[in-house]
């Protein structure tokens, strides 16, 4: 998709997500690939009427292997889809592959961006910068940048932004 800016919008960040990212995807991808083949594995069983265990067994790594494939390259591919943009107006999300999203959020509706990273983000050297507003709380980011090496960046250039906006609202105000 095209990132359609209004006029006088400039661009001031952009970026996607790391490869790292995948490392991480991939232990989220096993994860689901053992319900999904556990399930799989027990229907084609049933349809051939083969319950011995070594024709079980062989079914589950069989589907799991293939459930594991197309989730994997499912998320290479959704990788690619995934754009980060910050503007002087607002930030903006997009990516998908079966639902393609551009989530904005101008900056007069932010509340809060904070930087996150679990365990194994911690190990892979990357991080999420979250951007919050009022509706959504501090549980759940209207806005999620992923797999960033450096977050900082993005926060601090929102973080100015802000005080801009900010500045310039109260300016109006008192000159009201």
């Amino acid at each position: 998709m095209k990132l359609y800016l209004q006029p006088g919008e400039k661009v001031l960040y952009q970026d996607g997500p790391k490869g790292q990212i995948l490392i991480l995807w991939f232990f989220k991808s096993m994860l689901l690939a053992i319900p999904i083949s556990l399930f799989l594995s027990g229907f084609v069983n049933f349809a051939a009427i083969a319950f011995a265990l070594t024709g079980f067994i062989f079914s589950f790594i069989l589907t799991f292997i293939l459930v594991f494939i197309i989730l994997f390259l499912y998320h290479i591919a959704l990788r690619m889809t995934y754009k980060y943009h910050i503007t002087n107006e607002r930030i903006i999300f997009e990516g998908g592959i079966l639902m393609k999203r551009i989530k904005s959020v101008p900056y007069h509706k932010v509340t809060d961006v904070s930087i996150s990273q679990n365990i194994v983000e911690r190990i892979l050297g990357i991080a999420r910068a979250n951007i919050h507003t009022a509706g959504t709380g501090m549980q759940h980011p209207e806005i999620q940048f992923s797999g960033l090496s450096d977050p900082e960046k993005p926060q601090s250039i929102v973080v100015k932004r802000l005080r801009v906006f900010q500045t310039t609202r109260h300016a109006s105000a008192y000159s009201d």
